[in-house]
């Protein structure tokens, strides 16, 4: 048996300081390939503020890459605006650069735009490794956090300027006080799990998925106490997540029908723009397949689906509920925005978390398995 003792806080550092230098690894090289299309079309929604004055622009995202007028720009609101002002504000602190004259070349500098996602990715690792932690102990959380820091898709896309790094450092925030939250129930809990929640929304809509999912374990696992308080979280939280929708709409009036739009588009089996051809559903798990291997290696997916395994046989407990929560959570999204999981495979990073922690639950269950007896062999 294989002690179940705490991770060294050395080889916890250790694991950081590597993937800190695996991020940050070219950092300030200039955009490339179809993937950093993201990192550019925020940053030039970021070097329009500062052409035309954010206050001008009502702080909306717009992707107009030449020269325009305020009214005849692009104005993008099908995702939340947060990372678009974090990197204008992380490209006010650290520069930027590019001739003004060139209108598509002159983005802001890639270093400050990638600075915040590497940032954020950070977080989220150690961020995920308190969520293990708390779920089970050091060792299945080192174990976890290896297999999740040296897959594909936390090297690669950990440092893509986009939504998803910014929204997951919010999100594990979150869950990893919802933990003890649970297990001793505070005001100042309440408030920051009110706080993170709201910034993940305002980050992205996918973390809308492990609210729902964590709140109805809350609902069936906590006191009464925790499920009125899950309530009320979960209504300020709508509030705040239609503030977006409000603002948008009050600055911009087709907002409305732009995000209908959008998410008929992004629910449909539309194999790639609107009106294209529709895929099957072999189809789309094939793409799904294609993608996890390539992002997430087929060790992580065979380890995941054996750890599910062992996490369903055994008894009904918090930390298993949870950690089922996380899955779910990544599978709903996955089948609800068909297109987008069609289309993006970055988008397969939601299931990491859960993927990562089933991983580790069965390479520890291999690691425990006993060894055949040679003399068992003999007849």
């Amino acid at each position: 048996m294989i002690r179940r003792q705490k991770t060294p806080v050395s080889l916890l550092v250790l694991l950081l300081l590597t993937m800190w230098g695996i991020l940050t690894i070219r950092i300030d090289a200039p955009w490339f390939g179809h993937h950093d299309e993201n990192g550019r079309w925020i940053s030039t929604a970021v070097r329009n503020y500062q052409l035309y004055g954010a206050e001008n622009l009502r702080y909306l995202v717009t992707t107009t890459p030449y020269p325009s007028t305020v009214d005849e720009l692009y104005y993008y609101v099908h995702h939340p605006p947060l990372i678009v002002w974090s990197v204008s504000i992380a490209s006010d602190i650290f520069g930027r650069y590019g001739d003004e004259g060139l209108y598509i070349a002159g983005t802001p500098y890639e270093l400050p735009a990638r600075l915040v996602v590497i940032f954020a990715t950070m977080i989220s690792l150690s961020a995920f490794y308190v969520i293990v932690r708390r779920l089970f102990d050091g060792y299945l959380a080192w174990v976890a956090l290896f297999i999740y820091s040296i897959s594909p898709m936390t090297m690669y896309f950990g440092r893509m300027v986009n939504h998803e790094p910014l929204a997951l450092a919010f999100l594990y925030l979150y869950i990893a006080i919802l933990i003890n939250w649970l297990r001793q129930y505070t005001h100042q809990r309440t408030i920051a799990l009110i706080c993170l929640a709201i910034l993940a929304m305002w980050t992205a809509w996918a973390p809308a998925f492990f609210l729902i999912t964590t709140a109805i374990v809350v609902l069936l696992y906590g006191r009464p106490q925790h499920r009125w308080a899950i309530l009320i979280i979960g209504g300020v939280v709508l509030l705040g997540t239609s503030g977006i929708i409000f603002y948008y709409a009050t600055a911009f009036g087709d907002t409305l029908d732009k995000l209908l739009e959008a998410f008929i588009f992004r629910t449909s089996n539309q194999s790639m723009s609107r009106n294209s051809q529709l895929f099957t559903l072999i189809e789309f798990l094939v793409r799904q397949l294609s993608h996890m291997l390539s992002t997430m290696s087929f060790g992580i997916i065979t380890l995941g689906i054996l750890g599910v395994w062992r996490l369903i046989r055994k008894e009904v407990s918090l930390k298993r509920a949870i950690t089922l929560a996380l899955l779910i959570a990544g599978l709903l999204y996955m089948i609800v925005f068909r297109n987008a999981f069609f289309i993006h495979d970055y988008y397969k990073i939601y299931l990491m978390c859960g993927m990562a922690i089933t991983s580790a639950i069965a390479f520890r269950y291999c690691m425990q398995m006993r060894p055949y007896d040679d003399a068992m062999l003999v007849h």
